[in-house]
């Protein structure tokens, strides 16, 4: 294992297997101090969101939101937003547990009031 990779047990449920596979993920790469100073701590997480999944998906698994909240340290509402914003800009983020479609306007809303609602306590 090299420098910045940690290995994380990830959940494998398809039709065709189910248990467990351990990933090599890259948590931290050389680029990231380059990111962090030039677009900030957001865009870093961004940026190690999208890395994380693709990088499971190169191993044959798909990581959840509660996979990335517990290697990112952070919550799944952070996550969620996140997510909103890669997605704006184009980028697609297969996530196990997760609806397969966009929400309509109705969805969204519903998950921004439960955010709001998780941040006010």
């Amino acid at each position: 294992m090299n420098f910045g990779t940690i290995e994380y047990i990830c959940e494998v449920s398809d039709k065709n297997e189910k248990g467990y596979r351990v990933l090599n993920l890259t948590l931290v790469d050389e680029e990231d101090g380059d990111i962090f100073r030039e677009n900030g701590l957001m865009e870093l997480r961004r940026r190690r969101i999208l890395r994380l999944v693709r990088e499971a998906a190169e191993q044959g698994c798909t990581l959840s939101y509660g996979d990335l909240a517990k290697i990112l340290l952070t919550s799944v509402a952070t996550l969620k937003r996140d997510i909103v914003v890669l997605e704006k800009r184009g980028e697609y983020i297969p996530l196990r547990g997760r609806r397969k479609y966009p929400l309509d306007e109705g969805e969204k809303k519903k998950v921004i009031s439960d955010m709001i609602k998780d941040r006010v306590g």
